[in-house]
């Protein structure tokens, strides 16, 4: 049995028994502000920096954007650029509606991942955010495409995190059965702990054949890592 993809947040790999069983497909959910993009390209950065190849799909911020974030947060695409490809897919986007070939926008992306995979290999995928993918799948009902779309990413075999942003007002953690659909779901939030502050905090809310942790963790970020503590109470 292959060894799980690591997470490489400090002692969080521990309360997933070594971390995310390679192949599945793993929502990153949250609201706005709970650092799910940063999760993400970092779950990228530090496997990159053993050896492993990915890809980050960004649908919805620019390339120099999205790069110049990570930058601020201590995580330099230089040391891993030869490992870590990143897509400005905005631009694709934007071209194809131009086009009129808005119908044919997720025929475009999967052909990105394809190429990435045939021309590199490819371990690790990020598509930020399920939720553009969602507006821009118009040929068929949404919850048609996105049960396609999960298919054809399991029959990739490659273990894929899916940013999902949940609205303030809810408790789903993807819309149109997306939570059904994956083989695993982070949520991360922003919990309020008085009138002033908040603290962020995550949980494996499910990853099928692992028996996880269900319990919420304060998750910080220094330097570049992030790492989880004992939630505090209120």
């Amino acid at each position: 049995m292959e060894e799980p993809l690591k997470t490489h947040v400090e002692g969080f790999d521990d309360q997933l028994k070594g971390g995310i069983p390679r192949g599945h497909i793993v929502l990153l959910a949250g609201n706005p502000g709970t650092m799910k993009s940063s999760l993400g390209y970092s779950i990228l950065h530090y496997n990159a920096l053993q050896g492993l190849r990915g890809a980050y799909l960004s649908l919805e911020q620019p390339r120099s954007t999205l790069l110049a974030q990570m930058e601020r947060a201590g995580l330099r695409h230089g040391q891993v650029q030869e490992k870590v490809a990143v897509y400005d897919v905005t631009r694709t986007r934007l071209e194809t509606e131009d086009f009129g070939l808005k119908k044919s926008w997720t025929f475009i992306l999967r052909s990105l991942i394809e190429d990435a995979k045939r021309k590199t290999g490819l371990d690790v995928l990020v598509i930020d955010s399920i939720n553009v993918y969602e507006l821009m799948a118009v040929e068929k009902d949404v919850r048609v495409e996105l049960f396609e779309f999960f298919t054809w990413l399991k029959d990739l075999n490659v273990t894929t995190l899916i940013i999902s942003e949940m609205s303030m007002d809810s408790g789903e953690y993807g819309t149109h059965g997306l939570g059904f659909l994956a083989d695993g779901i982070l949520h991360l939030k922003n919990e309020p702990v008085d009138e002033i502050h908040s603290q962020r905090r995550i949980k494996c809310v499910k990853m099928r054949g692992v028996e996880h942790s269900t319990d919420y963790f304060s998750l910080l970020f220094r330097d570049g890592k992030f790492q989880v503590v004992k939630a505090l109470l209120k």
